[in-house]
């Protein structure tokens, strides 16, 4: 996991409440969380079962920019802000040969093929807004 600086964390959101009142928040940062996706085969001769495994992974993670609300579930089907899927590009993660070493540690445990997948999602730090009428924001009182 690592912050997102290509959203700008220290933008203010305006809420509208029910009795008038407008409520600002920071925006939330957002955060990508990366996935390595493979498949180990039954058998490590089954080269073929492994790569049509991945291309139908493959197929259904380029088939989306965010990730539908039907796939979500708990607390991800209350976000405000669509969770951003990107497939099939270079890796950001740093420790790479960490990942595999404690997966495996031998050559020969180790996947052969990997897709990385990240998903970008918001964390909420803050809930406390500073709220005030339209007026309010546009001339603060002194």
């Amino acid at each position: 996991m690592q912050q997102n600086l290509e959203f700008g964390s220290s933008d203010w959101l305006l809420e509208h409440q029910s009795n008038g009142k407008l409520v600002t928040k920071l925006t939330p940062p957002r955060v990508d969380c990366s996935y390595l996706i493979t498949a180990w085969p039954q058998r490590d001769d089954d080269i073929r079962t492994e790569h049509q495994l991945l291309g139908e992974v493959m197929k259904v993670l380029l088939r989306y920019r965010t990730i539908p609300k039907h796939f979500l579930a708990d607390k991800l089907v209350e976000e405000k802000m669509p969770l951003r899927l990107i497939c099939l590009r270079p890796s950001k993660l740093q420790g790479f040969g960490e990942f595999r070493q404690a997966i495996g540690g031998k050559d020969g445990n180790l996947p052969k093929v990997v897709l990385h997948c990240t998903v970008t999602i918001a964390v909420v730090i803050d809930e406390i807004g500073v709220q005030g009428t339209l007026a309010d924001f546009i001339h603060p009182p002194s």
